[in-house]
């Protein structure tokens, strides 16, 4: 049976909206569908949000996305960009979007990752509660991550709401 694509985006749209009125954040939906964003929420400008933006209030736009997770259940991946016109053309969010909302279904998790530590394709954040499977023909284990890795790779935790 094809996925229904449509299914999927409101799926990811709807888990992201729920979770940022469940952290208390005033969501917002725009009317056309024409802009490059799916939800919006009003930041205020305090101290104190899980959010550092600073001291400005400012409307912050969210382009909701589902992630995919990967067989190993180590990696979530997401499209960074849409491409619109029937060209063919993928096209970043930056300028349009501050975060894209990842829903992840597998695991039931969202996360706002900020547009400008993403690459423009597909992107990937990993897990480090999967670890690090190390193997070879006669077994695999599990090992922490070290801290060689820590710039490497954008960590989903850091960006869990």
């Amino acid at each position: 049976m094809p996925k229904d694509t449509g299914r999927v985006g409101m799926a990811a749209h709807l888990a992201v909206a729920q979770r940022l009125v469940e952290r208390g954040f005033e969501v917002l939906e725009p009317f056309r569908d024409d802009l490059r964003y799916d939800l919006a929420y009003y930041y205020p400008g305090k101290e104190g949000s899980i959010f550092k933006r600073g001291e400005n209030p400012e409307l912050v736009r969210i382009q909701c996305k589902n992630g995919r997770l990967t067989p190993d259940g180590a990696t979530i991946r997401f499209n960074a960009f849409n491409i619109s016109g029937g060209r063919g053309k993928k096209k970043s969010y930056k300028g349009d979007a501050e975060y894209f909302g990842v829903y992840c279904p597998e695991l039931r998790r969202v996360f706002l990752i900020p547009v400008e530590v993403c690459s423009e394709g597909e992107t990937s954040i990993r897990l480090k509660s999967a670890g690090l499977k190390r193997g070879n023909r006669f077994g695999s284990k599990h090992v922490e991550w070290s801290p060689e890795y820590q710039d490497l790779y954008i960590w989903a935790e850091d960006y869990e709401i």
